[in-house]
Protein backbone atom coordinates (compact mmCIF):
# COMPACT_ATOMS: atom_id res chain seq x y z
CA UNK A 1 0.00 0.00 0.00
CA UNK A 2 1.50 3.50 -0.66
CA UNK A 3 1.86 5.65 2.47
CA UNK A 4 3.36 2.25 4.03
CA UNK A 5 6.32 3.70 5.03
CA UNK A 6 4.89 6.94 6.83
CA UNK A 7 4.64 6.70 10.48
CA UNK A 8 0.87 7.80 10.62
CA UNK A 9 -0.21 5.17 7.85
CA UNK A 10 -2.23 3.33 9.94
CA UNK A 11 -4.22 6.97 10.93
CA UNK A 12 -4.79 6.89 6.97
CA UNK A 13 -6.47 3.74 7.11
CA UNK A 14 -8.28 4.08 9.62
CA UNK A 15 -9.54 7.97 8.50
CA UNK A 16 -10.43 8.09 4.42
CA UNK A 17 -10.43 12.52 5.32
CA UNK A 18 -6.97 12.25 6.48
CA UNK A 19 -5.83 10.07 3.94
CA UNK A 20 -7.32 12.54 1.33
CA UNK A 21 -6.12 15.36 3.26
CA UNK A 22 -2.77 14.01 3.35
CA UNK A 23 -2.51 13.66 -0.56
CA UNK A 24 -4.25 17.44 -1.24
CA UNK A 25 -1.92 18.63 1.19
CA UNK A 26 1.31 17.52 -1.03
CA UNK A 27 -0.11 18.09 -4.22
CA UNK A 28 -1.18 21.76 -2.84
CA UNK A 29 2.37 22.41 -1.60
CA UNK A 30 3.64 21.24 -4.52
CA UNK A 31 1.97 23.90 -6.71
CA UNK A 32 2.05 26.87 -4.45
CA UNK A 33 6.19 25.89 -4.50
CA UNK A 34 5.98 26.15 -8.15
CA UNK A 35 3.92 29.04 -8.25
CA UNK A 36 5.98 30.76 -5.64
CA UNK A 37 9.47 30.03 -7.01
CA UNK A 38 7.81 30.98 -11.03
CA UNK A 39 6.81 34.39 -9.53
CA UNK A 40 2.95 33.82 -10.70
CA UNK A 41 0.40 35.07 -8.70
CA UNK A 42 -1.98 33.11 -6.12
CA UNK A 43 -4.18 31.03 -7.76
CA UNK A 44 -7.68 29.69 -6.45
CA UNK A 45 -7.38 26.00 -5.55
CA UNK A 46 -10.22 24.93 -7.71
CA UNK A 47 -8.38 26.46 -11.44
CA UNK A 48 -5.52 23.43 -10.60
CA UNK A 49 -6.33 20.64 -12.41
CA UNK A 50 -4.88 18.49 -9.47
CA UNK A 51 -7.29 19.98 -7.14
CA UNK A 52 -10.13 17.75 -9.60
CA UNK A 53 -8.22 14.62 -9.26
CA UNK A 54 -9.03 13.60 -5.80
CA UNK A 55 -10.53 10.43 -7.70
CA UNK A 56 -7.67 9.77 -9.19
CA UNK A 57 -5.68 8.53 -5.76
CA UNK A 58 -8.61 7.44 -4.39
CA UNK A 59 -9.56 3.70 -3.76
CA UNK A 60 -12.83 1.81 -2.27
CA UNK A 61 -10.91 0.26 0.64
CA UNK A 62 -9.47 3.80 1.54
CA UNK A 63 -13.39 4.18 2.80
CA UNK A 64 -15.93 7.24 1.89
CA UNK A 65 -15.03 8.79 -1.08
CA UNK A 66 -16.83 11.87 -0.31
CA UNK A 67 -14.63 11.96 2.77
CA UNK A 68 -11.44 11.39 1.04
CA UNK A 69 -12.65 14.20 -1.67
CA UNK A 70 -13.50 16.66 1.01
CA UNK A 71 -10.43 15.90 3.05
CA UNK A 72 -7.82 15.93 -0.44
CA UNK A 73 -9.18 19.41 -1.47
CA UNK A 74 -9.07 20.73 2.01
CA UNK A 75 -5.18 19.34 2.18
CA UNK A 76 -4.38 21.13 -1.59
CA UNK A 77 -6.44 24.37 -0.07
CA UNK A 78 -3.91 24.69 3.10
CA UNK A 79 -1.23 22.90 1.66
CA UNK A 80 -0.69 25.30 -1.63
CA UNK A 81 -1.06 28.81 1.05
CA UNK A 82 1.76 27.08 2.89
CA UNK A 83 3.63 26.60 0.22
CA UNK A 84 2.55 30.05 -1.75
CA UNK A 85 3.16 32.12 1.60
CA UNK A 86 7.09 30.55 2.03
CA UNK A 87 5.60 28.60 5.22
CA UNK A 88 7.06 24.87 6.19
CA UNK A 89 5.48 21.19 4.65
CA UNK A 90 3.42 21.28 8.48
CA UNK A 91 0.82 18.65 7.30
CA UNK A 92 3.27 15.33 7.87
CA UNK A 93 4.31 16.64 11.48
CA UNK A 94 -0.04 17.60 12.66
CA UNK A 95 -0.82 14.06 11.21
CA UNK A 96 1.54 12.39 13.02
CA UNK A 97 0.75 14.14 16.15
CA UNK A 98 -3.08 12.98 15.91
CA UNK A 99 -1.70 9.02 14.91
CA UNK A 100 0.20 9.56 18.20
CA UNK A 101 -2.24 11.15 20.29
CA UNK A 102 -4.62 7.65 18.90
CA UNK A 103 -1.60 5.54 20.57
CA UNK A 104 -1.51 7.16 23.50
CA UNK A 105 -5.49 6.94 23.93
CA UNK A 106 -5.42 2.88 23.06
CA UNK A 107 -7.96 1.03 21.09
CA UNK A 108 -7.05 2.54 18.17
CA UNK A 109 -8.05 -0.31 15.14
CA UNK A 110 -6.29 1.31 11.95
CA UNK A 111 -9.58 0.30 9.59
CA UNK A 112 -12.38 2.40 8.11
CA UNK A 113 -14.41 4.53 10.37
CA UNK A 114 -17.17 6.41 8.96
CA UNK A 115 -17.77 8.15 12.34
CA UNK A 116 -14.58 8.34 13.46
CA UNK A 117 -14.22 9.86 9.92
CA UNK A 118 -17.14 12.17 10.65
CA UNK A 119 -16.31 13.34 13.61
CA UNK A 120 -13.54 14.13 12.26
CA UNK A 121 -14.43 16.26 9.48
CA UNK A 122 -16.85 18.07 12.04
CA UNK A 123 -13.73 18.79 14.21
CA UNK A 124 -12.00 20.35 11.38
CA UNK A 125 -14.78 22.67 10.25
CA UNK A 126 -15.28 23.87 13.81
CA UNK A 127 -11.36 24.28 14.09
CA UNK A 128 -10.79 26.10 11.18
CA UNK A 129 -13.56 28.20 11.81
CA UNK A 130 -12.39 29.05 15.36
CA UNK A 131 -8.31 29.39 14.24
CA UNK A 132 -9.68 31.62 11.62
CA UNK A 133 -11.64 34.04 14.06
CA UNK A 134 -8.46 34.10 16.66
CA UNK A 135 -5.86 34.76 14.20
CA UNK A 136 -8.06 38.10 12.28
CA UNK A 137 -8.86 39.03 16.23
CA UNK A 138 -4.60 38.98 16.78
CA UNK A 139 -5.45 36.22 19.62
CA UNK A 140 -2.86 34.36 20.96
CA UNK A 141 -2.73 30.70 19.36
CA UNK A 142 -5.01 28.51 21.70
CA UNK A 143 -3.73 24.57 22.33
CA UNK A 144 -6.39 21.59 22.61
CA UNK A 145 -9.19 20.55 21.46
CA UNK A 146 -12.76 22.77 21.49
CA UNK A 147 -15.81 21.54 22.81
CA UNK A 148 -17.19 18.45 21.64
CA UNK A 149 -20.58 19.36 19.83
CA UNK A 150 -24.21 17.61 22.40
CA UNK A 151 -23.83 14.85 24.52
CA UNK A 152 -21.26 12.46 22.16
CA UNK A 153 -19.36 9.75 23.38
CA UNK A 154 -15.22 9.23 24.49
CA UNK A 155 -14.79 8.05 21.29
CA UNK A 156 -16.41 10.67 19.12
CA UNK A 157 -15.47 13.20 21.07
CA UNK A 158 -11.71 12.15 21.04
CA UNK A 159 -12.04 11.98 17.13
CA UNK A 160 -13.84 15.65 16.67
CA UNK A 161 -10.58 16.85 18.80
CA UNK A 162 -8.17 15.62 16.71
CA UNK A 163 -10.09 17.36 13.82
CA UNK A 164 -10.22 20.34 15.64
CA UNK A 165 -7.12 20.83 16.61
CA UNK A 166 -5.63 20.04 12.64
CA UNK A 167 -8.24 22.65 11.37
CA UNK A 168 -7.77 25.38 14.27
CA UNK A 169 -4.01 25.18 13.01
CA UNK A 170 -4.58 24.99 9.33
CA UNK A 171 -6.93 28.17 9.70
CA UNK A 172 -5.02 29.85 12.47
CA UNK A 173 -1.66 29.93 10.38
CA UNK A 174 -4.32 30.61 7.34
CA UNK A 175 -4.03 34.07 8.34
CA UNK A 176 -0.33 34.56 9.54
CA UNK A 177 1.96 36.27 7.41
CA UNK A 178 5.31 34.19 6.14
CA UNK A 179 7.66 36.01 9.30
CA UNK A 180 4.76 35.26 11.44
CA UNK A 181 5.72 32.12 14.07
CA UNK A 182 3.80 29.57 12.71
CA UNK A 183 2.12 27.06 15.29
CA UNK A 184 1.01 23.71 15.35
CA UNK A 185 -1.04 21.48 18.17
CA UNK A 186 1.97 20.26 19.42
CA UNK A 187 4.06 23.15 19.76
Amino acid sequence: MHFASDPASALYRHSAFLHGYAHGYEMGFHSGDIDLHLGRAAREAKVFKKFKEAKKFYRKDFGSRDAFTEGYQQGFRVGYGDAYMGRNFRAAHEVRSIQQQLRDGGDFEPKPNEVFDRAVQQGYKAGMTAGLGDARKNAAFREGAGPCPGKKDEAYCMAHGLGYELGYSDGYNNQRKPSDEINTASD
